[in-house]
């Protein structure tokens, strides 16, 4: 029996979502011993449950922090465009007590990185070149 982390129902030994809410079961990565995947987060106390699928769909994907593919499934649902599924996925984690957290910021430190090794790169240079002329 596989149990859901996120509405902790009973699924089946060989399901790979939840019967109840849609969320993926992580059973492979347990018997592994896998834990590649994010914690979900406990909702926030006295905060409702979702009743409509999606919305519950959702607030699970959001859990496990898988953002965009919470987005593929609003969309998937609504019809919604991009922007708006966005928003909207946004606005039902944030009403469930679900972060999005930081899922970005890491192209932004890599080009910090790269600025400042150029700069240490340019400074040497300048030294090298400095030292070889009489």
């Amino acid at each position: 029996m596989a149990t859901c982390r996120i509405c902790n129902s009973n699924n089946p030994p060989d399901a790979q979502r939840c019967a109840s809410c849609g969320a993926w079961l992580d059973v492979a990565n347990e018997a592994r011993g896998d834990s590649a995947q994010p914690a979900p987060q406990a909702p926030a106390s006295g905060t409702p449950q979702p009743t409509d699928p999606t919305e519950a769909q959702v607030v699970a994907l959001m859990a496990l922090g898988r953002k965009i593919e919470a987005i593929k499934v609003f969309r998937t649902a609504t019809g919604a465009g991009l922007k708006e599924a966005k928003d909207a996925v946004e606005q039902i984690a944030q009403r469930y007590g679900i972060s999005p957290g930081s899922q970005g910021g890491g192209c932004a430190a890599l080009v910090v990185l790269l600025v400042v090794v150029a700069l240490v790169v340019a400074g040497a240079a300048v030294a090298v070149y400095l030292a070889a002329r009489p």
